[in-house]
C-alpha cells in the first residue's frame, strides 16, 4: 500500500483592500465664520435693543411735542432717523449671522452686504452727529440761563465740545471693525468654498430612508 501524498498548502488568503492616508478635508465651518456669526448676533442683540429705546424714547419726545422737554425738532427728527436705521441694519445683521453660522449661502452674501450697507451708514449717521445734532446740543446748552445768572468760562463749553465731538469719532472708530472683519474674511476664496460644500450637503437628497 503506498503511502497518500502529503496535501497541497492551503492557497493564501486574497490580499485585502488597499488603505491609503486619508486626504485632508477643510473643516465644513472655518473658525472665522463661526466667530464672525457669533458676535454678529451678539452685536446685532445689543444693536436692536439699544436701537428699540432709543426710538421708543424719542417717539415719546416726539408726541409730547417737544415743548416740556425743551429739545429742538431738528434733534428729535435726527435721532428718530438714527435709530430707525439702526434698527434695520441690526435686524440683517442678526439674520445673516444666523444664517452664516447655519452655512447657509445667503448668510454669507447677507454678512457682506450688511458691511457694505453699515459702513456706508455710520458716514451717514456720524454726518448727522457732526453736523446737525452736536451743533444744535451746544446751542442748546450755552443759550441756556445759568443758575444766578453767572456766566461759565470758555472752557467749560470748550470742554464739553471736545467732549462730545471725540465720543462720536470713538464710536465711529470702534463700529468699523466688525464690518471690516466681515468684508476680509468672508469674500475669502476658501470661506466661499466652505459655503459651496456645505450647500452640496444640504441640497444633496438623504438615502436613510431607502435603505432595505
Amino acid at each position: 500500500m503506498q503511502p497518500e501524498p502529503p496535501p497541497f498548502p492551503a492557497a493564501p488568503p486574497p490580499p485585502g483592500p488597499l488603505i491609503g492616508y486619508a486626504t485632508p478635508v477643510a473643516p465644513l465651518r472655518p473658525t472665522a465664520v463661526s466667530v464672525l456669526a457669533i458676535i454678529g448676533i451678539v452685536y446685532a442683540s445689543v444693536g436692536l435693543l439699544n436701537a428699540l429705546a432709543g426710538l421708543v424714547g424719542q417717539l415719546i419726545v416726539a408726541l409730547s411735542l417737544s415743548v416740556s422737554t425743551g429739545l429742538p425738532n431738528v434733534i428729535i427728527a435726527c435721532s428718530i432717523l438714527i435709530a430707525s436705521g439702526n434698527l434695520v441694519l441690526a435686524s440683517l445683521l442678526l439674520t445673516a449671522s444666523i444664517g452664516s453660522l447655519r452655512m447657509r449661502a445667503w448668510g454669507r452674501d447677507w454678512m457682506v452686504r450688511w458691511a457694505c450697507a453699515y459702513l456706508a451708514w455710520l458716514v451717514v449717521e456720524a454726518a448727522v452727529q457732526l453736523l446737525v445734532v452736536l451743533p444744535e446740543t451746544m446751542n442748546m446748552i450755552t443759550s441756556a440761563p445759568n443758575p444766578g445768572g453767572t456766566t461759565p468760562p470758555p472752557a467749560v463749553p470748550n470742554f464739553m465740545r471736545a467732549a462730545m465731538y471725540g465720543g462720536v469719532l470713538v464710536t465711529l472708530a470702534f463700529c468699523v471693525i466688525l464690518p471690516t472683519f466681515v468684508l476680509v474674511y468672508m469674500r475669502k476664496p476658501t470661506v466661499r468654498a466652505a459655503f459651496d460644500r456645505a450647500g452640496m450637503q444640504n441640497a444633496a437628497p438623504s438615502t436613510e430612508g431607502y435603505q432595505s
